[in-house]
């Protein structure tokens, strides 16, 4: 394939997501299916942590392969959602995640950008370079919610698996 014709695609792609985009509720934790919770059972219920976190890289995967890097983070987080939905992955959006210092409910609630099948939190990333604090943060995120992995993907490597880490919080294999 041509590069005009990728850029043409790519062009074509954005687009597409930046309809998606305008067409979005202003809230931020969506409810509807388009933009946050799938209601119907997947087909990975009961699956492996790693089983799934295999699929989410597969999405991961082809994201990047269509949009490459360079972009924002808001644009990879969307079309990861399109892809989690294609591969029958149920998944939360933008999930609350209260968190208690003490006995004491603090204000800002964290947001997890994407937590799949209950299972895998998946932060997006588009940045130079993931820090040893991101991983820091992801495991926090995973004791906060009791989940027992974690992915940071960041989609500004030329190679998305140099950019693909995983975090643990007690997993088995």
């Amino acid at each position: 394939m041509e590069i005009s014709d990728r850029l043409e695609r790519i062009e074509n792609d954005l687009a597409e997501i930046r309809r998606m985009l305008s067409e979005r509720p202003d809230s931020v934790v969506e409810d509807d299916e388009k933009y946050g919770v799938q209601q119907a059972k997947s087909t990975w219920y009961g699956k492996h942590e790693n089983e799934i976190s295999y699929a989410i890289i597969g999405c991961a995967i082809e994201v990047h392969r269509e949009l490459g890097p360079g972009l924002l983070e808001s644009l990879y987080e969307d079309a990861m959602c399109y892809e989690l939905r294609q591969a029958g992955l149920a998944f939360e959006r933008q999930q609350r995640v209260p968190v208690k210092y003490k006995s004491v409910l603090l204000s800002t609630p964290l947001k997890l950008d994407l937590i799949v099948e209950e299972k895998v939190i998946v932060d997006n990333k588009a940045k130079q370079t993931v820090t040893a604090f991101d991983k820091q943060a992801l495991l926090t995120y995973l004791r906060l919610r009791n989940v027992r992995l974690g992915l940071i993907v960041n989609f500004h490597e030329l190679k998305l698996v140099d950019g693909v880490f995983r975090i643990v919080n007690g997993l088995t294999e």
